[in-house]
């Protein structure tokens, strides 16, 4: 990997560990529930965009940032991230039909407990106006947590 290859994910982990710490600031004062439910997942995006690029072999590493950056509301949708990270993981084609191994697990249970939790977000939910009940808030950050951890182990 080259050393802009590193900054690069370097700048993405940090950018999302700094949008999950703003989250659970906004989530002190009770009243911002809605900006940190948008920022934790936000922070997910970020991680799960970390891990695809730490896992690509240096030769797939422009093909995987084209899938990434150059696929509009789509490069930010979860379940496309998701299986572009396994599709890294496990060595399989990065277009096109594949079936995942079923041997072969990414995440562990409870990670793919939490992955259902903040499924919910998407980048639209920044226009929404309204209440997020806090108890939603907080299981959401928290899935968001475990899930940043997981993706930082990998």
């Amino acid at each position: 990997m080259t050393p802009d290859q590193r900054s690069l994910i370097r700048k993405l982990k940090k950018a999302a560990e700094q949008r999950l710490e703003a989250a659970v600031y906004l989530m002190e004062g009770r009243r911002f529930n809605r900006d940190a439910f948008d920022l934790s997942g936000y922070s997910v995006e970020l991680s799960l965009r970390a891990a695809i690029l730490s896992a690509t072999p240096l030769k797939k590493y422009s093909m995987v940032w084209d899938l990434l950056a150059k696929q509009g509301a789509k490069g930010h949708d979860f379940e496309y991230l998701k299986d572009l990270f396994q599709r890294i993981r496990f060595g399989l084609r990065l277009r096109g039909e594949v079936k995942l191994p079923k041997d072969r697990v990414v995440f562990e249970r409870t990670v793919r407990e939490n992955w259902m939790r903040v499924a919910t977000w998407s980048t639209s939910f920044r226009y929404e106006v309204g209440y997020v009940a806090t108890e939603d808030a907080e299981a959401f950050l928290t899935a968001a947590r475990s899930i940043m951890e997981s993706l930082a182990r990998t």
